[in-house]
């Protein structure tokens, strides 16, 4: 589990030359980009494979605030990103961990970059039950199979992968967490997720 093992960070006086973090900490943008960390207990972590490298989502701490999120990235898991979540989505503080040194400093809280969605109309979905292998576990699924099609009449359809076992930690539906959709891929996810970085009261 990757964040089971080794002694929480401790918050050190930042100098100017370390208040960017490094690239290989995740970015920590100023609206939460994945599901709702509110509605997920804490200790609750999963680990996807994307496009460009894996990640790990963590809960591991709740105040009147919000959620405290840690999030690690493939390239570095020593470097660790976490932010304190509002209810709203807003990212309100926001720290990491140096990777090499477990020395831990503000991290800048940057704009979100949201695109304009695509205009498309839904143009049909489908539900089917299916036992899926990943990682040497076996999940029973809802696959949702949904078609799309935009202004042009282009259709495009996705499939997603959906199991009330795993937490929605990424996404979410009514059906439960991600497992898989084109062309992400759920890599593990447990209970024990314990914090390791502690910023400052």
């Amino acid at each position: 589990m990757l964040f089971s093992e080794g002694m929480p960070s401790h918050v050190s006086d930042a100098p100017d030359r370390m208040k960017e973090p490094p690239m290989d900490v995740p970015p920590a943008p100023d609206r939460h980009p994945y599901a709702d960390p509110g509605s997920v207990p804490v200790g609750a972590w999963a680990t996807y494979r994307l496009r460009d490298g894996a990640i790990t989502i963590s809960i591991v701490g709740r105040e009147e605030a919000g959620t405290w999120v840690e999030i690690a990235g493939e390239s570095d898991p020593d470097g660790i990103s976490a932010r304190l979540v509002a209810r709203s989505g807003i990212t309100l503080r926001a720290w990491y961990r140096r990777p090499g040194t477990g020395e831990v400093y503000p991290q800048p809280i940057q704009p979100a970059s949201d695109s304009p969605p695509r205009e498309t109309s839904p143009a049909g979905q489908t539900r089917r039950t299916e036992t899926v292998t990943l990682s040497g576990r076996t999940f029973s699924c809802t696959v949702v199979r949904s078609s799309w099609e935009d202004l042009d009449g282009r259709r495009s359809v996705t499939e997603a992968w959906w199991s009330a076992e795993v937490p929605p930690l990424l996404e979410g539906s009514e059906f439960g967490g991600l497992v898989r959709r084109e062309p992400v891929e759920l890599g593990g996810f447990g209970s024990d997720a314990q914090r390791k970085v502690l910023p400052p009261p």
